[in-house]
């Protein structure tokens, strides 16, 4: 009886969206929800074959938190080197560690997927996918944005990088801020890759660029004239 009841509230819930459908089109929300139950089979299908492979992709994704945290905390200190005495260094290392903790978070949580004991429940893998979702796509790519920002402008302001290079790098961090209306509207997620890995490439670029040392005036109009 109690297998009857559970099978007659699934069937409720995946008949429950089509119900909401105006104009042939789902709300955001329930297009969402549709999403959401897909990876849920596609992970449950996943999980089946065996449990190694999604560990080793949640342990990839923590551990590369960690060089991300290194590359803010360096970058940081060599803008204050070169004489950034702006907020730029101090929002570089804000949205560097910020970023590096939701990677760090989705990878745990992403690892928790992989228990057999979560991953028997449908309901809980649902639950851990949100929140996988919310700190390594959103989450992580606003603060990426931070960072990149916080590079990118005063590169700019002081000449530190190519100009092509900063504005670049700011275009880049004003995606990665719009990722926010992901929240609101799931369907421009394709966003989340997009800036996460152009920003990626670009704090790689930035670094082998960026000045050990700032050039002083006299030596910038002596190269300028020459």
């Amino acid at each position: 009886m109690r297998h009857g009841i559970v099978v007659a509230r699934e069937k409720k819930l995946e008949a429950g969206p089509s119900i909401l459908v105006h104009d042939g089109q789902l709300p955001c929300s329930c297009a969402h929800i549709c999403i959401a139950h897909q990876f849920t089979h596609d992970l449950m299908r996943m999980f089946a074959r065996g449990y190694l492979v999604p560990q080793v992709g949640a342990i990839g994704v923590f551990a590369s938190s960690v060089p991300l945290a290194i590359y803010a905390a360096t970058a940081s200190a060599r803008l204050r080197q070169l004489g950034i005495t702006a907020p730029g260094a101090t929002i570089a290392l804000a949205g560097g560690i910020l970023a590096a903790g939701g990677l760090g978070l989705s990878g745990l949580l992403a690892w928790t997927l992989s228990r057999p004991e979560v991953s028997a429940d449908p309901a809980l893998v649902r639950a851990v996918y949100y929140l996988v979702f919310l700190t390594g796509g959103a989450g992580h790519v606003v603060a990426l944005g931070l960072l990149i920002a916080g590079i990118a402008v005063p590169s700019l302001i002081l000449g530190l990088l190519p100009r092509p290079v900063g504005w670049t790098g700011l275009a880049i961090a004003v995606i990665a801020e719009l990722t926010t209306v992901v929240l609101i509207w799931p369907a421009l997620a394709v966003l989340l890759p997009v800036a996460r890995f152009t920003g990626l490439i670009w704090l790689i670029v930035a670094g082998a660029l960026l000045p050990l040392r700032r050039r002083r005036r006299n030596e910038t109009v002596h190269a300028a004239q020459a």
